[in-house]
C-alpha cells in the first residue's frame, strides 16, 4: 500500500486530491484573515487577546476586541480607540482548544495521509506528516500558558502558529507537486 504514490495515482484520484488542497488552501486563507481580524499578528496583539487585563481598559497601542465590520470602499479617517479586553477564563480558553485542537488535527490528517503517497525521502516525509502536529500541541498550550503564565508566552504562540504555517505551505506544495508530477 504504501509503494503507492498519487504521481501514479488515476486522474479521479488527482482531481479530488487537486479540489482537497484548493479548499483547505482557502480555509487557510479564511483563517489568516480570521487571526488578522481578531487577534492581530505580533506577540503583543497576542498578549493582549489571551493575557488580556482584570478589567477592561482604554490603550493606545491595544488591537480592538470584537466584531468589526470590514469595507474596502469605507476608508476610515479617525482611527478608533482601541480596548484590551478582560482576560479570557479558563473556562473560555478550553473551550476554543478543544476546537482549535479538534480542528487543526482533522484539518491536518488529510493532508498528511496524502503526504503519505508522495515521492519523497521516508526521513523527509517524517517530518513532514509529524511536525505539523506538534505545532499544533504547541500552539494550544501556548496560548494557556500566555493567560497563565505571563504575556512572554505570546511569543511561543506566534513562532507555534508559524511554524504552523511553514507545514501547511510544505505540505500542501509537495502534494500539488506530486499531483502534477507524470
Amino acid at each position: 500500500m504504501f509503494n503507492y504514490r498519487l504521481r501514479t495515482a488515476p486522474t479521479s484520484v488527482k482531481v479530488m486530491v487537486a479540489g482537497y488542497l484548493l479548499a483547505l488552501g482557502l480555509a487557510y486563507i479564511y483563517a489568516l484573515a480570521n487571526i488578522a481580524l481578531v487577534i492581530g499578528w505580533t506577540p503583543r496583539d497576542i498578549a493582549v487577546h489571551y493575557y488580556g487585563a482584570a478589567e477592561v481598559v482604554k490603550s493606545e497601542q491595544a488591537a480592538p476586541v470584537g466584531e468589526e465590520s470590514f469595507s474596502l470602499d469605507e476608508i476610515e479617517t479617525q482611527p478608533t480607540e482601541p480596548v484590551i479586553g478582560i482576560r479570557p477564563s479558563f473556562k473560555n480558553l478550553v473551550q476554543e482548544g478543544h476546537f482549535h485542537l479538534f480542528g487543526m488535527t482533522s484539518f491536518f490528517f488529510g493532508l498528511t495521509v496524502f503526504g503519505l503517497f508522495t515521492g519523497v525521502r521516508e526521513r523527509t516525509k517524517c517530518i513532514l506528516v509529524g511536525a505539523p502536529y506538534i505545532a499544533v500541541i504547541f500552539d494550544n498550550l501556548s496560548f494557556m500558558a500566555t493567560r497563565f503564565l505571563g504575556p512572554q508566552f505570546a511569543y511561543l504562540t506566534a513562532i507555534a502558529g508559524g511554524f504552523m504555517g511553514i507545514c501547511f505551505a510544505a505540505l500542501w506544495l509537495v502534494i500539488g507537486y506530486e499531483i502534477l508530477k507524470k
